[in-house]
């Protein structure tokens, strides 16, 4: 019972961590994507040398939050073979996040100007203040996920214990 309990929190603190991170994330990539804009600000040094390697550093913080959550879930499905299958779709949601964020790494890395056409910055900009609700909820649901994912799994250990 020491061992779930502890686990418990070890999770509580991964999503809190991640959380916080995700916050801090997304508020220098739109500042990148603001400062990278010739819309905006149209200052591509600053978006480059300030704010680049700060959303490399978070997103990289984030896939690694992401890793530590899927491993436990996935070590705990090992023990538990039985919640393994009710697990499937909520560990694709969390790859799926991973796969974007790398994506989204790797795009970063590229270091290209011209991927960003003039429709694609715009469509960007308008995500950033009309969409950015719908991120919000997506990151929200996600997050109801994974606490669901942990207390399921609590409560499955809680009653393999009795």
């Amino acid at each position: 019972m020491e061992f779930e309990s502890q686990r418990k929190q070890n999770v509580d603190e991964l999503i809190e961590k991640y959380n916080k991170t995700l916050d801090t994330y997304l508020e220098y990539y739109e500042k990148f994507l603001m400062y990278r804009s010739s819309n905006i600000y149209n200052s591509k040094n600053i978006a480059q040398n300030k704010y680049r390697p700060l959303v490399i550093k978070y997103n990289g913080i984030l896939l690694d939050i992401i890793n530590e959550l899927y491993d436990d879930i996935q070590n705990e499905a090992k023990r538990h073979d039985n919640v393994s299958n009710k697990n499937d779709k909520k560990r694709r949601l969390i790859l799926q996040n991973k796969n974007e964020l790398e994506d989204q790494l790797n795009t970063l890395l590229q270091n290209d100007d011209q991927l960003l056409t003039n429709t694609e910055k715009l469509k960007q900009i308008e995500s950033i203040y009309k969409d950015k609700k719908k991120v919000y909820i997506g990151f929200l649901v996600t997050d109801i996920i994974v606490g669901l994912i942990v207390m399921a799994i609590f409560l499955l250990s809680l009653r393999s214990a009795y």
